[in-house]
């Protein structure tokens, strides 16, 4: 669980978050980390016991400065997958200075394609990719 000190938290109509580190699409197979907002100050964050979210480049969640840091990622993330709402308590002012991640959608990817004997096989894949 992360817990806000102060900064509020987004949802939307879309709010499971799947994240890796760098610019690589995720899906639900290769996310290091899910996040998923519980309420205006929780986000539930699930991971690999193995995964270090210190090492993936993420702020600690060991401050409340680092705590803070990291749901204004987890914002960013919520907000630039909505398909279409995003929702937070009106008394919040988050959408001031909010700098959403580039737009994502879920599309299907072709991975590999290979022939086998006049056979074509295809290999597809459903991930969020950048939106069109």
């Amino acid at each position: 669980m992360i817990l806000s000190d102060t900064e509020p938290v987004l949802t939307s109509d879309e709010p499971v978050c799947w994240w890796s580190p760098g610019h690589a699409p995720v899906g639900y197979a290769t996310a290091s980390i899910v996040w998923l907002p519980l309420s205006p100050r929780v986000i539930l964050q699930l991971r690999d016991r193995e995964v270090d979210p210190d090492k993936l480049g993420l702020p600690s969640v060991a401050s409340a400065t680092g705590r803070d840091e990291l749901i204004r990622v987890v914002n960013r993330q919520i907000a630039g997958q909505a398909h279409r709402w995003v929702i937070h308590h009106p008394d919040d002012r988050l959408h001031d200075g909010l700098q959403t991640a580039p737009r994502t959608a879920w599309r299907d990817q072709l991975v590999s394609v290979t022939e086998d004997e006049g056979t074509s096989r295809e290999l597809w894949v459903r991930r969020r990719l950048p939106a069109q």
